[in-house]
Formats: structure tokens, sequence, C-alpha cells
């Protein structure tokens, strides 16, 4: 975690004296902290700490970058660009290194319990309980229907228990204390801003407030009271970050966990993993989507390989696909997604899939049309192995049809039990044998004349060799094996095994 100057500040007053602040780039964050040295120029995104007659008297900074000072600087700060902090004199150099490292490495820790809660679907009240111990203060999260989604209070409150009543009033935000808010002059306007926390002062208890945006729309609201200690500036930008960790795993699945499924993906999910799913309940559950069991689908599997890069969820990006495709379920099974998509009879269907899929970047296998729901499990294997095989043979796409690698899938089921090259007939042994021996290109013309559906003319041209040259080896392969190559089943076998034969090069 980035760290930005306030909390940096709020952290190092609990154990030293703070002479002199100054903090101009509220939104900058800090990477890490180092012993100023005789550089000459200040790099970006660093915390120097430094001797105060150490500094020099014209630095040069590269970029934004803090400075905090043990003692009185020999130079004044106020006009450079930078956040300064100054402490008192006589302090240990390493002393306050460490301070700082120790900060740096508690809020690190917080933040990537953060980001594995997000991750691994663990929910919203996972991130309140997470903040806690970093704010000290009473976490509340409301919707805009003035309904508790989550809080958290601390053991060592001062106020009384269930200050908002969220009990007695059915888990709702209290009228009387919504009455005193509105009362408030810029209440109704604080709706309306997409900006960061901002503040409401009550006298008796105050409050840090922060808007929950989700698809462009005001969702609800997370406020911090001010009942166990007093707010510092740093609390308005770990507010920020829970607030942004709430709009990652905002979902409905995450806001009502009994709802984990919903009644068609558990039938779904029972389908998959091979139990017999009632043909009535089934249909039932379609018409909810508008759906009928005879209707045509396209069964489709994502990837998220960068799921813990991107800080998307496997649930976030179900709702997101639902989202964009419209006529679709998605939905989390075992560590990937499945989707089924409903294929209302235009043309460009399979079009819209991979436009809107594209845009998640994950790698997807799409089966081919499934027009008979009880096939489910085998066409969601079709998917599968499109994802399979695509990502193994084809990295440069990101969509894979089952379609295109059918036969790839098919030549892998012919070698399971047996080496390839013991599945090819004894002629193709005979002439591999031949050529061997003889240094003829007998197998090379017989493969070509095949796949080029036993057309001289084209074979010849394939091969760059004149006729008479085609037509002796031709005559020779026929002698040496004396069959029909016109004949289906042995022309089949053959091409099969000159399949075969890529496969073991």
């Amino acid at each position: 975690m980035n760290l930005n100057i306030d909390i940096i500040a709020d952290s190092l007053r609990k154990n030293y004296e703070l002479i002199q602040i100054e903090v101009k780039h509220k939104e900058l964050t800090f990477e890490q902290v180092v012993i100023y040295t005789d550089e000459v120029s200040f790099l970006p995104a660093r915390v120097y700490v430094a001797e105060g007659g150490q500094l020099p008297q014209k630095p040069f900074f590269e970029d934004f970058c803090a400075i905090v000072s043990i003692g009185k600087s020999s130079h004044s700060f106020i006009d450079s660009d930078c956040d300064y902090i100054e402490l008192e004199a006589g302090l240990s150099l390493a002393q306050v290194v460490n301070s700082i490292q120790d900060i740096f490495n508690k809020y690190n820790r917080w933040f990537l319990d953060m980001k594995e809660a997000v991750i691994n679907e663990q929910g919203i009240q996972k991130l309140i309980d997470l903040t806690l111990p970093i704010l000290g203060n009473p976490i509340y999260l409301h919707d805009k229907a003035y309904h508790f989604i989550g809080f958290a209070e601390p053991p060592n409150m001062s106020t009384q228990k269930d200050p908002y009543q969220i009990n007695k009033c059915n888990g709702r935000f209290p009228r009387d204390l919504l009455d005193q808010l509105k009362d408030t002059p810029f209440f109704e306007n604080t709706f309306k801003t997409t900006k960061p926390t901002f503040y409401i002062d009550k006298g008796d208890v105050n409050y840090i407030y922060d808007n929950i945006w989700y698809h462009g729309e005001y969702w609800g609201r997370l406020f911090i009271d001010e009942s166990v200690k007093p707010f510092d500036k740093g609390d308005y930008a770990i507010i920020q970050i829970l607030r942004k960790m709430i709009e990652k795993i905002l979902t409905k699945r995450n806001l009502f966990p009994e709802m984990k499924y919903r009644l068609l993906e558990k039938n779904l999910i029972e389908m998959l993993e091979g139990y017999n799913v009632d043909r009535n309940r089934l249909e039932e559950e379609l018409k909810q989507y508008e759906w009928d069991i005879c209707d045509t689908y396209f069964c489709i599997k994502l990837q998220m390989e960068k799921i813990d890069l991107m800080l998307n969820t496997m649930v976030n990006t179900c709702e997101v696909i639902e989202l964009e495709l419209g006529d679709c379920i998605a939905f989390p099974y075992q560590k990937e997604i499945i989707g089924l998509v409903h294929i209302d009879g235009a043309s460009d269907t399979l079009r819209r899939i991979k436009r809107v899929l594209k845009k998640l970047e994950y790698a997807v296998g799409i089966s081919m049309p499934l027009t008979d729901f009880r096939e489910l499990p085998y066409y969601c294997k079709q998917a599968e192995i499109a994802l399979k095989y695509g990502t193994k043979e084809n990295k440069a796409e990101q969509i894979h049809r089952f379609e295109d690698y059918c036969f790839s899938y098919m030549l892998d089921c012919c070698t399971k039990e047996l080496k390839p090259n013991m599945l090819y007939p004894p002629m193709l042994n005979k002439l591999i044998e031949h050529d061997q021996k003889k240094s003829t290109s007998y197998v090379e013309t017989l493969r070509a004349f095949l796949e080029n559906d036993l057309k001289a003319a084209q074979t010849m041209r394939a091969l760059y060799v004149q006729r008479s040259t085609f037509l002796y080896r031709m005559e020779r392969i026929e002698a040496l094996l004396g069959t029909d190559f016109k004949d289906n089943k042995t022309k089949i076998h053959l091409l099969m095994a000159f399949q075969l034969m890529d496969r073991e090069e």
C-alpha cells in the first residue's frame, strides 16, 4: 500500500513532537522510506529522512516526494513542491526511519488483508471488520434506503451499546437521527457529490461520510462515528481506500450471502455435478428468464488468470457479464466461471458474445449451440476443451470455439491408451520403412495425394514435381501396398495417421 503524508504525520505525532508540517498533495502516495544522502535530486514517491542541517540549500525535486527533517532545516521548504514534516531536534535518524518503516508495514498488512478479502469473495462485512482496528471508531454502511448492510463497533466504545438501534429498527437507520441529520445545511447536497470523504459536525456526535457508487449511481453511504477517538487527517485516506474496496466487492450476491445462488444457478450446478434435476422445476426457473427448455444456448467458460492483479472477483465478473450480455446467466463454478447465453435467433449472437467478452481480457471457451438442456454437462465440457486447447495452441487469441479444436481433441482421445505410431495402418509403416531404406519420398507423395482429394494436378503443384515423376511414384506406391486409396475407410485411416504423425513431431 502507498501512504499519503497525512497518515505518516498522524502516526509520527503519537511518538514525536511535530514542529511543522506542510501537506501540499493530499492525493499523493509514497512507496518507501530512505535516509537522505548527498543526492543531486529527490526521486518521486519516496519519503526522505535527514538531519535538518544535512538538507541542501536549493534542492531539486524530480517529482513529488516528502521530506522528514529532524530539527530545523537550513532551507525553507514552504515554497518547495514537496511535502514536509519537521520533527523535534536530537532524535536518532535510525529510530525515525524505523518508525516510518513500521508505519508502512502496518498499513501494508492491512491493505493486503483487504485485497485478499476482495479476491476470496469474503464480503463487505469482512472489509469493515479489517478496517475497524485501523480507524478505531465505529464504522457503518447503509444503502440508499437506509438499511444497514454492515457495521463494526470497537469494544471500548464509551457510548451506549447499539447506539443506532440497529436491532430495534429492523436493521434501518433510526428515524430520529435521520431527521437531525437532515437539519444540517448541506446534508441533501452530499447525495449528489462524487467527491471524496466529507465531514458533518453535529456537536456531540460528528461523522465522516463517504458515498458509495455502483454502476455510476449513488448506492449508499459509508460513515464513521467520532465517538471513541478524535478524527485524524489520515482517516480520510483510509476511508477512501475502504470505500473503493467496497465498490470493488459490491454485488448482489455479496450483499445478501443467504442468496448466494439463485435457484436456476443451483439447478445448473446440480446438473454439472451429475445430479438429476426435475424437468418441471427447471422449466419454471427458466421462465423467470423468459427462456424455454427447447431454446438454443451457448455455454461459455472463463479463465481468470488476472484475478489477483486486477482485484476483480469471480462474482463481480459474473454480474458484469450478465449486465453486458443481457440475455445470459453466469455463475462461479469451482475455480472458473460458467455462463449460459440464450440465442435469440439473431445471426450475430456469437459475434456479440465475442465482442462483450473481449472487453474482460480473459481467455474464454465457447461450446457449440446447445439445443437439448439435458446435455448441458457435455456442452460445458466442450467449452472447457475449447478453453484448454485454445490457450495451448493459439495463445494470441482470447476467444476459443470448440469447433476449432474438436479434431485435436479427437486425436488426443485416440492416443490415451496407445502410442500414436501404434495406430498407423500396416501399409503406412511399410511405406515409412521403404523411405528410410531407399531414401525415397513415398510417404510425402501419398499424403499430398490424399490431402488433395486424389487429384493429380493439385498434388503435383503441391509437391512441385513433374507429371512423369508423380505418376512413377504413385505406380511404385500402389505396387508396394497393393491397395485402392479410393476406399473411404482406408483414406480416413491414413489421413488420421498423418495427423498423429505430426503430433509426434
